[in-house]
């Protein structure tokens, strides 16, 4: 009797998973990628990069990860593209605007060229872009 208990607990429990999943889902917005204006935005040298977005770039180093933090009311934008095999990989930003309800970001990894000289060790490339805060979803190409 108890194990059958259970298994109805499991299964109430798994329900009211789902069903949050989908209520949730419901309530996606649409994303309007028209741009309105350019953002202008400052690379961020380490040494001046906040603290608690600094840590987060650290934790997140690793792996590839695109994260927006608001801080004193900036925005940072993070984009870390995990461990490389040699040093000398570049980011480039392709874009970076506002629509009317995002800001729509989109980077690209280079690396090294054939001519390029570069030592074999594991590299960690990321960017932290300081942008005006325009409170709006941030979202990656």
């Amino acid at each position: 009797m108890k194990r059958h208990s259970y298994i109805k607990k499991i299964i109430a429990i798994l329900i009211c998973a789902a069903l949050a999943a989908y209520i949730n889902g419901c309530n996606v917005k649409n994303i309007d990628e028209e741009k309105i204006r350019d953002l202008e935005y400052v690379i961020m040298e380490e040494e001046n990069i906040p603290e608690e977005v600094y840590e987060q770039v650290i934790a997140s180093q690793d792996e590839f990860c695109r994260k927006a933090y608001v801080c004193s009311d900036v925005l940072y934008i993070v984009v870390c593209y995990g461990a490389q095999p040699t040093e000398g990989y570049t980011i480039e930003v392709n874009q970076l605007y506002e629509s009317s309800n995002a800001v729509i970001v989109e980077t690209t990894l280079k690396g090294p060229s054939g001519m390029d000289k570069v030592a074999e060790v594991i590299s960690y490339p990321y960017i932290v872009l300081q942008v005006e805060n325009v409170d709006k979803t941030v979202v990656f190409n």
